[in-house]
C-alpha cells in the first residue's frame, strides 16, 4: 500500500476583519487542544494526508507544558530525528537566519514525518533574510519554549555548539564556482 506523506509548512497567520482589525498568530509548538482546526493555519498540511493526528503528538510532546520532562527524553528520539533538527538549527543560527521557528519567527520551515522511520524532520525554508542583520546575535533564541527545551538537554546542546563550531570554521575554497562570495 502507498505511504501516507504528512508534510507540513510552519507558518504565521494573519487575518484581517471587516472592521480593519488584525489577528496574528505565529506558529509554535504549543499544544493547544485536541482540535485539529487549531494548528491547521500555523501548519497547514502540504502532503498528500490531511490527517493531522501525526502533528497533534508531536506538538504535545514537544511542550513542555504537556510532556513531563522525563516522557520527552524517552520519547523524543522515537518521534524525532533530533539531530538532524539541532544541524537545521544550528545552520541557520549561525546565518542569524531570525526569521525561522526556532530563531525569533514562528514560520518558515516545514516538518516531514519520513515514513521510513516515522521521525519528523525540520526542513529549512525562505531564507531570504538570512545575513543581515546581527553578527553577535544570541546563539540560543529566547521563544519556542520546545525548541529550548530540546536544546538545553546536555546531549543536545554539545551537539549544537559542535555544528555551530564545525560551521564556523569552514572557509569558502579557493575553486569555488564564480559569483559564491
Amino acid at each position: 500500500a502507498p505511504q501516507t506523506s504528512h508534510l507540513h509548512k510552519i507558518d504565521d497567520y494573519w487575518e484581517l476583519s471587516s472592521q480593519g482589525e488584525q489577528a496574528y498568530r505565529e506558529a509554535d509548538f504549543i499544544f493547544r487542544s485536541q482540535d485539529p482546526e487549531e494548528y491547521r493555519w500555523n501548519f497547514p498540511p502540504r502532503g498528500d494526508s490531511l490527517d493531522l493526528e501525526p502533528l497533534l503528538k508531536l506538538v504535545h510532546l514537544i511542550d513542555p507544558r504537556t510532556t513531563s520532562e522525563k516522557a520527552f527524553d524517552e520519547r523524543v528520539e522515537k518521534l524525532v530525528d533530533a539531530d538532524e533538527w539541532i544541524r537545521v538549527l544550528a545552520a541557520r543560527t549561525l546565518a542569524d537566519d531570525w526569521d525561522t521557528m526556532g530563531r525569533t519567527r514562528g514560520k518558515n520551515a516545514f516538518i516531514y514525518l519520513a515514513p521510513e522511520d516515522h521521525r519528523w524532520r525540520l526542513l529549512p525554508w525562505d531564507c531570504d533574510l538570512a545575513w543581515q542583520q546581527n553578527p553577535n546575535a544570541p546563539l540560543f533564541s529566547g521563544k519556542f519554549s520546545g525548541i529550548q527545551r530540546l536544546l538545553a538537554r546536555p546531549q543536545y546542546r554539545r551537539r549544537f555548539l559542535g555544528y555551530i563550531a564545525f560551521l564556523a570554521e569552514r572557509t569558502r575554497p579557493e575553486t569555488a564556482p564564480a559569483g559564491i562570495a
